[in-house]
């Protein structure tokens, strides 16, 4: 039986509810979601750059920026 057929069976059986606690579907990592959502209140939701590779660096720079600010 295949990986997503025992999971099919496993959500039949348990139902919505039961599954996802099993799983733990649903649940955020509150550290990085609450890091990602105040970097995006100081710095704003989009970055400047047009190229990939420049967009990276300038997220990583917003990360290390909001790290400085936080004294981490």
């Amino acid at each position: 039986m295949s990986k997503r057929a025992e999971e099919s069976r496993l959500y039949q059986q348990l139902g919505y509810r039961g599954w996802a606690k099993h799983k733990g579907y649903g649940m955020r990592w509150p550290a990085t979601e609450g890091i990602i959502s105040a970097g995006k209140r100081i710095f704003g939701e989009s970055v400047k750059s047009h190229k990939k590779r420049n967009m990276y660096q300038e997220a990583k720079l917003m990360f290390w920026a909001y790290q400085q600010l936080r004294g981490v």
